[in-house]
């Protein structure tokens, strides 16, 4: 809208600290080191009053105007590392260009000191006359020059003596005429002497005059003419060299020196951009080669090798020629030299300075180079300013070179290269501060130079519309436009509404752009609209590869306000990328998804983009002393600032997840209920989604304890009730928090939002001797969800903006309302400026205020009960907190008799079925319970979720699979309730949302939604018989049956018929890619998993349409069912065939093995008899090959799933229970923890690793694990119409004098009873209960080891029987199976 342009640079300015990385590189302790030993050579040895730094040292000698220059740089570099003060290195700064102006007055300055603004390259120290009859020398200038534009852009204050030293850099860098030394000519001379004149000689080729060229085509007084950078790239020579392409320049310094004060990273000339690279590439590309050169070791010299190398400019030996070890080598003693396609200068003399300021380049081999040098010479090498200019490792003449030659000078235009490129790689300090230089800008402008963090121009100004393309999801209205701005120009307005409630639009424009290591964006932004999330991704070229920042539940400013995005910000989102570095974007979008929906409208203006310097990583004692003084604006997030400081206080003041362990957690709640809050193992409790958290600390006789002296244990009431409780044991008194929630909602759907938690705090002593104990129930701004679970509800700290406590009860945020049902003996809260409450439990006090306000949101408070407890006392506490906005009544509660009313609900739901097992196996039905109970508590009112968190939303795929776990355990109402529900968000067409939530349906497409949406549907039927809720559904059943039409016969088009060429021709006849169960989440593809579950949608509507009598609709169905079942299979073998795989895939494209995802061909989808074979054994085969070196410990593994439950099912279903079992045993492990009954949806090797693991309890997993396990004692064969029993019982459990037991299992054919019983000489099954016999019969698994000698049913001999099962016709029956061993 308005040419902002001075935003190009004050961003760079800015200082932001960021945490290191552990074990970057850039914080090594030797890097500091010699960085300090450097820089204490620069202050030892250079005059305070002249500035005059020496060429070398010890030796005597004059100044070198380059050293000074150089040490210039150091002042501030030493500032920053404490090894000056600000006031010290600016009295230098200011002394010595003081002492070169004052030579621009010397009577014979012409001849002595200074002409045309150019000074002599030796000076004699203390005067600053010419030394040695020198020449004029405008390279070393330039190198004195930007030593002085350095310190002016550093000392940026407002004291006289800071402004002098940006006046009198200025006017040393005015002065000079760069003109004057073109004499005429194309390029400049190498310098000038009144006795001879001009150099004959001009800068020409690749080497370190790159930065005379800028300043003189920057200077604002006396500028080089157009065209002389073209010239004198005109001169370079491109070649290769050990296998390397770069500009050659033998020395490495010519690579290095004008690098040291302009970052060249990301911007190029007309030449670079011709070879697609920078500058600085090119550097490492010339440092690789010296390496590659050094190992290959051509001359055959002493060291040589991956760790010792380094060719440029440096003192050497001598000059002459010697025998060594027989050959004839030549040395030199001060030499140019270095090694590169046109320049070979090699006596075997290498200079540490070479690797050293080499750094930003090529880390990897120059931090190792310096490290091994030092280690290998020693004191020879590495000495009181760090390491000397050079060595030989060949020269060994005389006593003191025995181990080769060591110069005993250090060089300052060799130091400080080192010095000034190790901080640049650092922390970017010398680039950062120059950037922002208004003459080397129009320098390297004037040079062709642009990209990278020379480019200034917003990326757009939203002049216009032109490239931006809107995008909307189906359900979702956009219209974008330009609306005029007050402040003159326009800005992109975005109008949009979520008609069906879910989705996403946006807009989306072409910018490709290679970006450099680090960068930001930044772009002005308002809106009237609800909160919903902003998204801003970056796009590869394919638009595969995403990249992204979310803002969620972004609240739109109604004024202007900007946004910056750096790098850091940006997270890979999704894509099929090995490679997941974000090295160059190809489009850019702005898109709105739906977290709350509705309707509004979105301003954008002034997107810029801009190349940053690398951000400076804080040291770890940086970041400590932030957290322990409390400075949150130091730290990225809040969560930063906590993990910080909980490492530097003692351990289990904090939660665990906050010193980077993962935590276990479960939720609490009422059936039907949208709200739920979790407790973890460590007994912290969130009280509701998104909340504060209350944790307990026990001091026991005057010592504080947490959860980390504890040893916690985590049960359910009854085992499998969902009523969790906490033990903390271990300790000198055991602590126990229980937690439950109740409401009407449990019975009643519209009554959401009117229950409540429940907490109870139990201390007891069961010690010999009494015990003061002393409970604080902390409230304090944590969620337990940790950090790192960022999806929907990310986890972390939560917002205490507010605590009030008046008598029994405490309010917070103005919203949450805690009644103490026990009174505290006292209540304190403390502001975060205060400390967290932790500081005070400490020192066993409490703060005075009990109620507080909190800028920072961060607020905390603890309650405190005291007692004195006899041996054997306990002692209770309880809460009430409401999850609504209702306070909790002023009547007595009593709470044991609600905990046992709320036990004996969930039982009585639980429990619907008994399925008695022995003590051992007892644990298994427990869990089945569980999640029963879980999959209720997880749901929002009607709508199925698989969690309470990461996953609140409703997909078809996990409530269709979870609808049918529940059906089997004659859970109906809520079944029906959720189809009823999940029905009305069907779009016109047929096609079924994969998700839906409470803001409407989610239109992304996932084409296994309208099977399964069909499945369920008839599941509901065979387990209800419920044909009027079928026949009132009918059209939605027909409109998503005929919606897998339109998806079938987007494959069956003549671009799809097979040619035999290849694999592409197993997408005919499938159903178009999509993520499919987020398995293909990177990149949608033709799954067999979407197939699999067409197929089983046809089937079922199919099935429908008879029941109901709609021969139309069922002649239609059949000839769909058929014909894609044909191309299912055809497909099958084509991808096989094509990917040469002996195993079924998981998708076309990739041939891909996924057994836990081809397990639903075998259930939900019964087609193990149409598969072909052996593939489908070999598949399972490969699995258990795979779960066995995994569980046995021969494979290393990095996490896995537990979806992969849904293959004990599968082993059942392929008559190998013995796999199926040793899969259980397995799983079960895996619980986390075991007591609560359930599984994350990510399991870790290590559990303590910090790192996503969805929700918990996941109850598709859960669902996944009750499917399995009703498989082991239950499950209908629809391909053959024929139940079977007993399929997955082990024998260990029939063989105990329990045996087995099942009452009122439900089936599609009627409840099933039986019961198994080991007997002397074999098995005995009783079947009492009669139930409609399906077609293909009822197979009863008997558990004999191979063929039995016997079978009689009902006391008859009975025939029909392997060495498998019993097969029957009718029933009750009462077989007796006699093993024949």
């Amino acid at each position: 809208m308005r040419n902002s342009s001075l935003f190009i640079l004050l961003l760079f300015l800015a200082a932001h600290s960021v945490q290191a990385t552990p074990g970057d590189p850039r914080q090594d302790p030797f890097l500091e080191e010699v960085q300090r030993r450097t820089l204490r050579y620069f202050i030892d040895t250079t005059p305070v009053e002249t500035g005059l730094a020496p060429d070398r040292y010890p030796s005597p000698g004059p100044s070198s105007i380059a050293a000074v220059g150089y040490a210039l740089t150091a002042f501030p570099i030493a500032v920053e590392h404490r090894m000056l003060t600000r006031a010290q290195a600016a009295e230098r700064t200011v002394k010595a260009l003081r002492f070169f102006r004052q030579l621009t007055q010397h009577p014979q300055a012409e001849a002595t000191t200074f002409h045309k603004g150019f000074y002599y390259h030796f000076l004699k120290i203390p005067g600053g006359e010419r030394e040695w009859n020198c020449e004029l020398s405008n390279m070393d200038t330039a190198l004195l020059i930007m030593g002085a534009l350095f310190c002016q852009g550093y000392f940026d204050g407002q004291t006289a003596v800071e402004e002098e030293i940006r006046a009198l850099a200025d006017s040393l860098y005015f002065a000079a005429d760069w003109n004057w030394f073109m004499n005429g000519r194309e390029t400049m001379s190498m310098g000038w002497r009144p006795e001879e004149g001009f150099n004959k000689v001009t800068w020409t080729g690749y080497m370190e005059s790159m930065i005379l060229y800028i300043l003189g085509l920057g200077s604002p007084t006396h500028p080089l003419p157009d065209g002389v950078w073209d010239a004198w790239c005109s001169t370079y020579i491109w070649a290769g060299y050990y296998g390397q392409e770069f500009i050659s320049f033998g020395p490495l310094f010519g690579h290095q020196f004008s690098h040291v004060w302009i970052d060249f990273r990301g911007i190029q000339d007309s030449y670079m951009r011709e070879k697609g690279i920078d500058y600085s590439e090119n550097s490492r590309r010339a440092t690789l080669s010296q390496r590659a050169y050094a190992i290959a070791n051509p001359g055959g010299w002493r060291d040589y090798g991956e760790n010792i190398w380094g060719f440029t400019a440096s003192d050497g030996p001598l000059d002459g020629e010697l025998v060594i070890d027989g050959v004839k080598r030549r040395f030199s003693t001060y030499s140019a030299r270095g090694v590169s396609f046109d320049w070979v200068n090699d006596d075997g003399t290498i200079a540490p300075y070479a690797a050293g300021s080499s750094m930003p380049f090529a880390p990897e081999i120059c931090l190792p180079a310096l490290k091994e040098m030092r280690r290998r010479y020693g004191a020879k090498l590495w000495q009181k300013y760090g390491f000397l200019d050079a060595f030989n490792p060949t020269y060994r003449e005389g006593a003191k070179n025995s181990r080769g030659w060591f110069n005993p000078d250090y060089l300052g235009i060799d130091q400080g290269p080192m010095l000034a490129m190790i901080e640049n790689y650092r922390t970017g300090l010398i680039w950062r501060v120059l950037a922002g230089n208004p003459h080397l800008r129009r320098g390297l402008r004037r040079a062709g130079f642009s990209g990278g963090w020379l480019d200034a121009s917003p990326l757009d100004q939203f002049g216009n519309l032109e490239g931006w393309k809107s995008i909307a999801a189906d359900g979702v209205t956009l219209r974008t436009s330009l609306e005029e701005s007050p402040e003159g120009g326009s800005a992109l307005r975005l109008d949009f509404n979520f008609v069906a409630g879910g989705g996403y639009c946006g807009v989306q424009k072409h910018l490709p752009i290679t970006l450099p290591e680090n960068f930001q964006f930044t772009f002005r932004i308002r809106g009237e609209a609800p909160d919903n999330n902003l998204e801003f991704k970056l796009l590869d070229a394919g638009g595969d590869n995403v990249w992204w920042h979310i803002k969620r539940n972004y609240h739109w400013p109604r004024d202007w306000s900007t946004i910056t995005i750096r790098k850091r910000h940006i997270d890979f989102a999704w894509g099929p990328a090995s490679d997941r570095t974000l090295r160059r974007m190809d489009k850019l979008e702005f898109m709105i998804s739906s977290s709350s929906g509705g309707k509004g409208s979105i301003w954008i203006d002034d997107l810029s983009f801009q190349a940053l310097p690398p951000e400076q990583p804080a040291t770890p004692q940086e970041i400590a002393a932030a957290a322990l003084r409390r400075d949150l604006g130091f730290f990225e997030t809040p969560d930063s600032f906590y993990s910080a400081l909980a490492r530097e206080e003692p351990v289990g003041l904090y939660p665990r997840y906050c010193r980077g362990e993962q935590s276990y957690w479960t939720v609490v709640g009422v059936n039907n209920a949208r709200q739920e809050a979790l407790i973890n193992s460590d007994g912290m409790v969130e009280v509701d989604k998104g909340c504060f958290s209350i944790e307990p600390f026990l001091a026991v006789d005057d010592t504080l304890y947490c959860w980390h002296e504890a040893r916690s244990s985590a049960s359910l009431a009854g085992g499998c009730l969902p009523l969790p409780r906490v033990e903390w044991e271990g300790l000198p008194l055991q602590l126990t928090v229980k937690a439950f929630a109740d409401g009407p909602e449990r019975d009643d759907l519209t009554a959401a939002g009117s229950g409540s938690l429940y907490l109870t705090y139990t201390v007891s002593n069961y010690t010999p001797h009494p015990r003061t104990a002393v409970l604080y129930l902390a409230l304090r701004p944590f969620q337990v969800n940790p950090p790192w679970q960022f999806l929907n509800w990310p986890g972390g700290t939560a917002p205490v903006r507010k605590i009030e406590f008046h008598g029994d009860r405490a309010m917070v945020n103005d919203e949450k309302i805690i009644r103490f049902i026990t009174a505290p003996e006292a209540f304190g809260a403390a502001a975060f400026a205060q400390g967290d409450i932790s500081s005070f439990m400490r020192r066993g006090i409490l703060p005075e205020a009990q109620s507080v306000a909190d800028d920072r949101s961060l607020a905390s408070a603890a309650a405190r009960y005291t007692w004195r407890l006899a041996p054997g006392e306990s002692r209770e506490v309880s809460l009430i907190i409401p999850f609504g906005a209702g306070a909790p009544g002023e009547e007595a509660v009593d709470i044991p008799r609600l905990r046992a009313r709320v036990e004996e609900f969930w039982r009585t739901k639980v429990r619907t079925v008994s399925i008695q097992l022995p003590a051992s196996a007892r644990e298994v039905m427990e869990t089945v319970h569980a999640n029963l109970a879980w999959i209720l508590i997880n749901r929002d009112s009607a709508g199925i979720q698989p969690g309470s968190r990461s996953y609140e939303r409703s997909w078809i795929r996990d409530g269709a699979l979870t609808s049918a776990a529940l059906l089997r355990f004659n859970i109906r109402r809520e079944v029906r309730d959720y189809l009823e529900w999940y029905s009305r968000h069907l779009y016109p067409s047929g096609k079924v949302p994969c998700v839906v939530d409470r803001r409407g349906a989610d239109p992304v497409p996932e084409n296994d939604s309208n099977g399964e949406y069909l499945f369920a549907m008839r599941q509901y039927f065979l387990f209800s018989a419920d044909t009027a809720f079928i026949r009132a559904h009918y059209p939605h059943i027909r409109a998503a049956a005929a919606w897998l039409d339109s998806l079938t016969a987007q494959r069956r088009s003549a671009r799809y018929l097979p040619t035999g060429e290849d694999s592409s021709d197993a997408f005919f006849g499938l159903v178009p890619e999509s993520i499919s169960h987020e398995g293909y989440s990177a990149k949608p593809m033709h799954s067999y998993w979407d197939n699999f579950f067409t197929l089983r949608g046809y089937n079922d509507a199919l099935e429908l349409a008879r029941l109901l009598g709609r021969s139309g609709d069922e002649n239609w169905l059949r000839r769909s069912r058929d014909r894609f079942r044909q191309d299912l299979l055809a497909s099958l073998e084509r991808a096989m065939r094509y990917k040469k795989i002996d195993y079924l895939p998981g998708c076309v494209e990739l041939g891909d093995f996924d057994a836990t995802s081809t397990a639903i061909a075998l259930y939900p989808g019964n087609l193990a008899p149409l598969l072909p074979q052996p593939q489908l054994q070999n598949t399972f085969d490969r699995y258990w090959d795979f779960f066995t070196r995994r569980r046995d410990g021969l494979i290393q593994w990095r996490d896995y799933t537990p979806y992969e439950v849904r293959t004990i099912g599968a082993f059942i279903r392929l008559d190998q229970p013995e796999r199926a079992h040793a899969l259980l045993d397995f799983f079960m492990q895996d619980r986390r923890p075991p007591g609560w009954r359930h599984w994350a949806e990510v399991v870790w090797p290590d559990p303590r690793t910090p790192r996503f693991i969805g929700d918990m309890p996941h109850t598709w997993v859960g669902s996944d694990f009750i499917n399995s396990v009703r498989t082991m004692f239950l499950y209908e064969d629809e391909f053959h119409d024929a139940l079977v029993i007993g399929a997955g019982l082990s024998r260990d459990w029939i063989r105990t004098e329990e045996g087995v037991r099942v009452e009122g299992l439900p089936s599609y054919y009627g409840a099933v009873s039986y019961s198994y019983r080991w007997q002397a000489k074999g098995c005995r099954i009783e079947i009492p209960v009669s139930l409609r016999t399906p077609a293909g019969g009822i197979r009863v698994v008997h558990h004999a080891a191979g063929r039995p000698a016997k079978v009689t049913v009902n006391g008859r001999s009975w025939k029909e029987f392997d060495d498998r099962a019993v097969y029957l016709r009718s029933l009750p029956a009462v077989i007796e199976v006699t093993a024949g061993y």
